[in-house]
């Protein structure tokens, strides 16, 4: 199976690409490598990816929509993970638009870009599991009960209403993940 796994060098998505090519996949990784984190970090984690054709990796911002449906399109994925997000509920009040774009450009970009692939058969979405509400309680997104005061709740609050407005009607993939609170990692 060809998979695309946005945010392909973050902790989820590195161990997701590793497990996948032990499963036999072909991954296209892609994440934008931004300084939030230690690049060195992210470009180290890359390094014990095998650099091979079944492991290929793409330097780009899902914000850049053309070169991402170029990307997406020239690999014909039949599943989708984005993981891809920009990280940090402080450095959202501090810069906003460092969101909007990452997460909410970049997500929308990523779904327009999905719905032209014919083979495409699942688009799968992991969003951080508590930034929504702070409820832990809640494991069902009622959409309309959202109003999260914070910039990184309220990308993903907005995420999940674009969901509404362009997956479902458009390709039937989506399927939407979130951690479930009594299972702690330890």
């Amino acid at each position: 199976m060809k998979v695309l796994v946005t945010g392909a060098a973050g902790f989820i998505g590195f161990h997701l690409s590793k497990r996948l090519l032990e499963e036999g996949c072909q991954v296209l990784g892609v994440d934008s490598l931004n300084d939030y984190y230690d690049v060195n970090l992210k470009k180290d984690r890359l390094g014990h990816l095998p650099q091979t054709s079944q492991f290929l990796f793409e330097h780009l911002d899902l914000a850049d929509g053309d070169n991402l449906r170029s990307c997406v399109t020239s690999f014909n994925p039949e599943a989708v993970v984005n993981l891809a997000a920009q990280a940090g509920v402080r450095y959202s009040l501090e810069n906003p638009l460092a969101y909007v774009n990452s997460n909410l450009v970049g997500f929308v970009n990523l779904m327009e870009a999905c719905v032209r692939i014919a083979g495409l058969h699942h688009f799968v979405f992991g969003p951080s599991g508590l930034s929504v509400r702070g409820d832990q309680e809640i494991q069902r997104i009622d959409c309309s009960l959202l109003q999260p005061p914070l910039w990184h709740a309220r990308h993903r609050s907005t995420v999940f209403h674009c969901i509404r407005a362009l997956g479902p009607s458009r390709h039937g993939l989506l399927q939407i993940y979130r951690r479930d609170p009594s299972r702690s990692a330890h």
